[in-house]
């Protein structure tokens, strides 16, 4: 039965949940490791300056990695853990062809099942950008905000993106193995003794060049200016200040920090963070 090797769930995250999720992948998003993509992954959020921003992240995958071992592990009659996590956006241009997640590649093999959060819609917030498969009765299945897709990660399931042609395509992508050496939480657990005591957040910041554009632009100077603010730098410190130059200017620590603040100001809420 097709059910068994692909299963779609609507309304799992709700529509705060999503929005949580746009809002930490806007503050902290860089560029992808594909063509006209932004990505975040969940160890930049916890080695960031704000770590308490990957509390959505968090519940999110609580969330799908419930629905995927009862549905899937079951199935399997094992345990299955997550191996990766993270934010993804697909800018206009970007798409990805025909494939499959456990591919050939011997750093692949480990996956067993792939699943695709949608955090936005299709057609009110970006055109293009439809997911496939190659065959069977579920082929399309149509990106909608607090949309849930899970499938095996193998030949059975060879699907592809279309190219998004407008705005923002927001998803949260996890995918999940049979083999515990390959458990994600255990890779972050021995991660953070090494961060050493003491450590304040921020203390391990990304560096810079991963929030370069192919252009050679700054993700967050790019955000920021969309916003309509511009940042001086002053020393240590960043000023915020609106593009006009009128109101107030916000003393900020980083740019990162000044990104985050801009977007509090910009939802309407307090200008602190």
């Amino acid at each position: 039965m097709e059910e068994d090797k692909r299963r779609v769930w609507d309304g799992e995250l709700s529509r705060d949940l999503c929005r949580d999720l746009r809002f930490v992948h806007d503050c902290l998003g860089m560029r992808g490791y594909r063509a006209r993509t932004e990505a975040l992954h969940l160890n930049h959020v916890l080695v960031s300056e704000r770590p308490h921003l990957a509390l959505p992240i968090l519940k999110a995958r609580e969330i799908i990695s419930g629905l995927v071992q009862d549905h899937f592990g079951l199935q399997l009659n094992r345990y299955l853990y997550l191996e990766w996590s993270g934010l993804m956006v697909w800018l206009p241009g970007s798409e990805i062809g025909w494939h499959y997640d456990s591919n050939n590649e011997d750093y692949l093999k480990q996956r067993v099942v792939s699943a695709v959060a949608y955090l936005n819609d299709q057609g009110r917030d970006f055109t293009g950008g439809s997911f496939e498969f190659e065959e069977g009765e579920t082929r399309g299945v149509s990106p909608r905000e607090g949309r849930v897709v899970a499938y095996f990660s193998n030949e059975s399931n060879i699907h592809r993106v279309r190219r998004v042609e407008s705005g923002r395509r927001y998803t949260l992508s996890l995918w999940f193995t049979d083999q515990p050496a390959h458990d994600e939480d255990a890779k972050l657990l021995k991660q953070f003794p090494k961060l050493g005591t003491g450590s304040s957040p921020g203390a391990h910041p990304v560096p810079d060049e991963m929030y370069r554009t192919e252009a050679g632009n700054d993700i967050r100077m790019d955000k920021i200016r969309a916003l309509g603010f511009r940042v001086q730098q002053e020393g240590a410190t960043h000023l915020l200040q609106a593009s006009n130059g009128q109101g107030s200017t916000w003393r900020c620590e980083s740019l990162t920090h000044s990104l985050i603040r801009a977007l509090r100001i910009r939802e309407g809420g307090s200008d602190e963070d």
